[in-house]
């Protein structure tokens, strides 16, 4: 059979044939069954065959639908003609008349709009720029796009006196062995230590990185930091994301390809920048603007001092360029300062400095030519009072603010000191905390620092290798610092510290390692003497002047020839191994050492024996009254070549044994006072001791009390600055888990916070929450408590969060709930202040505290306090006055009404109200007298 040629057929038209084809389709159409197709989910398509929504003018528009896309064709024909470019797409009009006809009455505005001329350049800088939030995702008004915030910002630590804190690129090129690295993300901290740093660039690292922490600078919401030692990094997912974003370590310079620090400080001031922005009319916004150098700012160390409040100025320091508006400046260099600012920084960049602007681990051979600055550079518009850190830390004298109370990182512990519980990052919501976390036990503070397993001083047993590491004493050298020199102390006096001063402690010691023993119980072949270690501790006394802090740590560097870690370490926060190295003999006087007569010690002194480990014990001097005097503790009195030793009616376990063998150390110290001893317990006093304490003030006592005080005080503090509500333990620097501690936390753990604080004490048979106070600040001179309604609505959340916890607490302890308390600072009862070593009444506080309403010695019920702040519905006059009642929220003052004063001072019951939009309720709020 021949192909068939389509192209060869032939088609004829004949009309009788189509219309005996079209009644024979209308008749099988009509036989057709119906086969129940679904029908079309085109929503378009839908409202189409809809014939109720359909008006007499649809109909007519249907039938001069091609004589309209006609016209509408015409005139984007028009348009087009006129401009350079085409309107590409669909001209085919929908089948809704209305659209159709409202889209042809807009063409005349479409090609107006088409034929003009719009700066969209100067246009798009009045539109808002959105932000999405990281915790949420919803995407916010930006207030300010030039926050000089990068999403990867590395800063560099470097120098010898004054440590300067510089962005560089983020590359390990960037990197060497002698200083501290920061590297900032969106939602890590990483902190790099080279092996060859000093204590004092780790120092300000950790400075960093805790302000980013706390505070949540730099766009970071990290809930952690990841701290890195170089060659002892600890392997993990951070870890491995810091080397991913930096790159290869291969590329770090060692400490002799890098410029010494000393060059480094005096040849990167140079790069420093200082303008004003000054404009010929002042009060006119849009006068014109220019840059006026400041030459005697310009190359030194910035100084807050030099800021004007009125004025504004722009700060270059190579890879960073801020605009500083002060808050009461006006007129065009207020208005054009970010504009200002921008242009200059978009300018080249020259100096003349020996160190390269952009790369500080090496030389400038530039020759003052201009270079473009690098990409990863930022430009910041700083208001003041709204600085943020890497603008704070180009100044060497720019005050931390009053409440900013930044806790630095020191030596890694096996066991952390604190531990802190919170919800996921992502979550915004404020809950109590479960009675579960609060119960559980105390870690041990065991220190593993730069790898080695020091445990309390004598070594530890490291639970993932199962390997038993001690520690042996080689050698020991204590410095007094003594204004710009360090005096080595006598070998009789080690041991011997002062209040007022600041100390230097070299430990040399050797590490051994024994394995695990062998399955025959014989000795194991993985057994190591060890290397020998040098550890440099710089003690800083209660009452050490800021000076001496600075001296000891610069010369800490200067004795470190060994290039060993540096530990700072505060009185009262010493851990386990500082005390261990002085075998229980370690004894701390008040005062200056200059001031101090051995001679006098007999005459009128008066000691506490704290620690519950024997080769821990220490004595520190406290205030001689009787009101130091706690009925769980052993103290030394001295008077008239007589040694008094008082041992409280709670005292347990081997504190007695402890306090009697530091009592015959302190005595054999000082024998050539020929101290006569004269030991008793609480309740046999004679009238001698009495006469040897010097007054008659009350003290709190146990005698009284038939229960056994064998616990150890709990203590939490609560806070939500990371945007959830957590919890931080505050416990002893010396706590052993086998041993009662009666005293685990000194008046400074409280009055150290941020605040006003809060603090949950647990006293065993007692339990009190402590409300800090509300500091006074330069704004507020004449005022106390909280600038606006919506720092003490958020106070008064936390407050409730806190005492529902302690609620949830005491119910899983099964404590009485009416045996729990509030007490406010300032405004201690003796009970409370009984529960400390030693305490000393703050008067400015106190003032504080009785000027906002508070008494005395006051304590009030939880149940009380927490009804208040759970209430949820109160009187119009109530919501009325100020301040509002606690726990009330400012912005919502109406959900705390009834419905009928609702109803009264809106006009409208409170569903209807709801139903309104949001600015018609707005407007309601503005018209009673509660808003």
């Amino acid at each position: 059979m021949d192909s068939l040629d389509f192209d060869s057929i032939k088609i004829t038209k004949n009309s009788s044939q189509a219309v005996r084809l079209k009644e024979f389709s209308d008749q099988r159409r009509k036989l057709k069954p119906n086969r129940n197709n679904e029908a079309s989910q085109n929503p378009v398509r839908i409202l189409n065959n809809r014939r109720e929504l359909r008006s007499i003018s649809d109909d007519e528009d249907e039938d001069n639908e091609d004589k309209e896309t006609k016209e509408v064709n015409k005139e984007i024909k028009e348009v087009n003609d006129k401009k350079d470019f085409k309107i590409i797409g669909r001209t085919n009009g929908l089948n809704t008349g209305k659209i159709r006809s409202r889209e042809h009455a807009l063409t005349d505005d479409a090609k107006k709009g088409l034929e003009s001329k719009e700066d969209i350049t100067k246009a798009s800088r009045s539109l808002r720029t959105t932000e999405k939030d990281k915790n949420t995702g919803i995407g916010t008004e930006k207030t300010n796009i030039y926050d000089g915030i990068k999403d990867v910002m590395l800063f560099h630590i470097k120098g010898n006196r004054h440590i300067q804190t510089r962005l560089v690129e983020p590359k390990t090129s960037s990197m060497n062995s002698g200083d501290v690295f920061v590297l900032i993300t969106p939602k890590y901290i990483h902190q790099w230590n080279g092996k060859n740093c000093s204590i004092m660039e780790k120092s300000r690292g950790c400075e960093i990185s805790s302000v980013v922490h706390q505070w949540k600078e730099l766009g970071c919401i990290s809930a952690s930091i990841n701290l890195m030692d170089e060659d002892r990094e600890k392997p993990g997912v951070m870890t491995t994301t810091f080397w991913k974003i930096l790159g290869d370590k291969k590329y770090i310079k060692k400490i002799n390809e890098v410029l010494p620090d000393k060059e480094f400080e005096q040849y990167i001031l140079e790069t420093n920048k200082f303008f004003e922005i000054c404009s010929d009319k002042i009060d006119d916004e849009d006068a014109n603007c220019w840059l006026k150098p400041i030459e005697e700012y310009s190359g030194k160390i910035p100084s807050k001092k030099w800021l004007d409040s009125k004025k504004v100025y722009v700060l270059d320091f190579g890879t960073e360029v801020y605009s500083w508006v002060g808050r009461y400046a006006t007129g065009a260099p207020r208005k054009k300062a970010a504009e200002v600012g921008l242009d200059y920084y978009k300018k080249d960049y020259q100096t003349d400095s020996k160190v390269h602007p952009f790369n500080l681990n090496c030389y400038n051979n530039n020759n003052n030519l201009p270079m473009p600055r690098p990409e990863w550079s930022v430009y910041g518009r700083m208001a003041e009072k709204t600085e943020n850190v890497a603008f704070r830390r180009k100044f060497f004298d720019w005050p931390d603010p009053v409440d900013l109370k930044v806790q630095t990182i020191d030596a890694k512990v096996h066991a952390q000191l604190t531990k802190e519980f919170s919800s996921e990052p992502s979550t915004s919501l404020l809950l109590p905390i479960p009675a579960k976390q609060l119960l559980e036990p105390t870690p041990e503070p065991l220190m593993v620092h730069d790898g080695l397993f020091i445990g309390r001083g004598k070594g530890m047993r490291d639970n993932e290798t199962l390997f038993n590491y001690g520690v042996t004493l080689n050698e020991l050298t204590v410095w007094l610092i003594s204004g710009n020199a360090h005096l080595e102390v006598p070998l009789e006096n080690k041991g011997v510290f002062f209040s007022g001063e600041a100390y230097i402690v070299k430990w040399c010691f050797q590490i051994f390692r024994s394995g695990i023993q062998s399955l025959k119980g014989g000795k194991s072949r993985q057994d190591d003497t060890g290397k020998d270690h040098v550890f440099f501790f710089f003690w800083q006394g209660r009452d050490c002047s800021a000076s001496d802090k600075g001296t000891a740590a610069l010369m800490t560097i200067d004795l470190d020839t060994e290039e060993g870690p540096q530990i700072m370490v505060e009185q009262g926060k010493e851990p386990p191994a500082f005390y261990q190295l002085f075998n229980g003999e370690m004894i701390i006087h008040a005062g200056k050492a200059l001031d101090f007569d051995v001679s006098a010690v007999g005459h009128g002194h008066m000691y506490w024996i704290k620690n519950e480990v024997e080769c821990e014990a220490c004595i520190v001097e406290v205030p001689l009254t009787s009101a130091s005097l706690r009925s769980r503790g052993s103290f030394l009195v001295t008077s008239r070549h007589k040694l008094y030793l008082w041992h409280g009616c709670k005292v347990v376990g081997n504190s007695r044994e402890i306090a009697q063998t530091a009592t015959q150390s302190f005595i054999k110290r000082l024998n050539h006072l020929k101290l006569h001893l004269i030991e008793y317990d609480e309740g046999e006093e004679t009238d001698e001791f009495w006469d040897a304490l010097g007054d008659e003030e009350e003290y709190m006592s146990y005698l009284g009390i038939s229960k056994e005080f064998n616990f150890t005080m709990r203590c939490f503090a609560f806070d939500s600055l990371n945007g959830c509500f957590q919890y931080k333990e505050l416990s002893s620097s010396s706590y052993h888990p086998k041993h009662t501690c009666p005293f685990p936390i000194l008046q400074s753990h409280l009055y150290e916070l941020s605040q006003p604080g809060l603090v949950f004490i647990d006293n065993g048979f007692k339990m009190f929450l402590w409300q800090g106070w509300w500091p006074v600040t330069d704004e507020t001179v004449d005022t106390t408590g909280p600038n606006t309604k919506a720092e003490k609505h958020r106070f008064d959340v936390n407050k409730k969060l806190a005492l529902q916890s302690i609620k949830y607490y005491a119910l899983e302890k099964n404590c009485p709930l009416s045996k729990t308390y509030v007490v406010y600072a300032g405004c201690e009862p003796l009970e409370f202040t009984n529960l400390f070593p030693f305490w000393n009444p703050n008067e400015e506080i106190s003032k504080i505290q009785i000027s906002a309403g508070y008494k005395m010695g006051e304590m009030k019920q939880l149940e009380e306090v927490l009804s208040k702040l759970e209430k949820n519905e109160y009187t119009l006059e109530e919501l009325s006055s100020f301040p509002l009642p606690e726990g009330v929220d400012p912005s919502r003052i109406e959900d705390y009404l009834s419905n009928v004063d609702f109803l009264n001072l809106f006009g409208v019951s409170r569903s209807d109200f709801s139903l309104l939009p949001r600015w018609k309720q707005i407007d309601l709020k503005k018209r009673t007298c509660i808003f």
